[in-house]
C-alpha cells in the first residue's frame, strides 16, 4: 500500500507486476476504486460506459 501528499487515499499494486489494483479514494474514503483490467474475465474494451478520471485533476483540487 502506498499513500502520496496528503495521505488520505491508499493505493495497493500487485507485488508481482506492479499494477495498481485498486485505491481508496481521497475525495470519499468510504468508496474504493478497482482496476477492473485486473479482474479476471472481465474485458474492459467490452464494457459501454466506464467512469474514469484523467489521473491528473482531482475533485478535491478545485
Amino acid at each position: 500500500m502506498y499513500q502520496w501528499n496528503t495521505k488520505v487515499a491508499k493505493h495497493w499494486f500487485c507485488p508481482t507486476c506492479g499494477i495498481s489494483t485498486h485505491h481508496q479514494r481521497r475525495s470519499n474514503p468510504n468508496e474504493f476504486g478497482v482496476n477492473a483490467a485486473c479482474l479476471d474475465g472481465v474485458k474492459v474494451w467490452e464494457i459501454d460506459q466506464v467512469a474514469w478520471t484523467d489521473g491528473r485533476n482531482h475533485s478535491k483540487d478545485r
